[in-house]
């Protein structure tokens, strides 16, 4: 994939979060496809939200969604 430095500097910046979401829901502790439906959800959500929240304090008002 073809990151913009951008980009690559809100992956890094919620990288923590999802470290942190991953270890207090324990699903470090098992292989992904044992996972329930809800700690996906929850894993993509954090991921997500962090992601928009770093790319907007990196972009101000630009982001496109």
């Amino acid at each position: 994939m073809n990151f913009t430095e951008t980009e690559i500097s809100a992956i890094e910046r919620m990288l923590p979060d999802m470290g942190q979401y991953v270890a207090s829901s324990g699903i470090a502790e098992k292989p992904f496809s044992q996972c329930s439906r809800e700690e996906i959800l929850g894993l993509f959500a954090t991921t997500i939200k962090t992601f928009r929240a770093a790319f907007q304090e990196e972009l101000g008002s630009d982001v496109p969604f």
